[in-house]
């Protein structure tokens, strides 16, 4: 098992416990996350084009937002933390950044 650096910065520190894993699927289109987290590793680009993907078939992907949205719920607070005491690393910046963009495909979702 590799070292990971997680959010909050220490680098010993498990992973989450086992869940079942995030299913994002379109057609015949299958991605399978097991820890969320890798959205934090993930090009910008590639994110985006996940999400677009997950939100052009939202009603398939329902678990999946809501699963995503639990997560950036639970480590926004940890990077906007960070972010106010001027302590921030490039991952608390990038989660800032996942959530605005998470906002705008959700805001978008909800006009339709």
């Amino acid at each position: 098992m590799s070292a990971v650096t997680y959010l909050h910065g220490g680098s010993t520190d498990p992973p989450r416990e086992y869940a079942p894993p995030v299913v994002i699927r379109q057609d015949r289109f299958v991605c399978e996350l097991r820890d969320l987290d890798v959205f934090l590793e993930l090009p910008i680009t590639n994110v985006r084009k996940l999400w677009k993907i997950m939100f052009d078939s939202a009603w398939e992907n329902g678990d999946a937002i809501d699963a995503i949205c639990d997560w950036l719920l639970e480590i926004f607070p940890i990077a906007q933390n960070f972010t106010e005491r001027g302590v921030a690393k490039p991952k608390h910046k990038r989660v800032l950044r996942l959530q605005e963009i998470f906002d705008q495909k959700l805001r978008k979702l909800r006009r339709i």
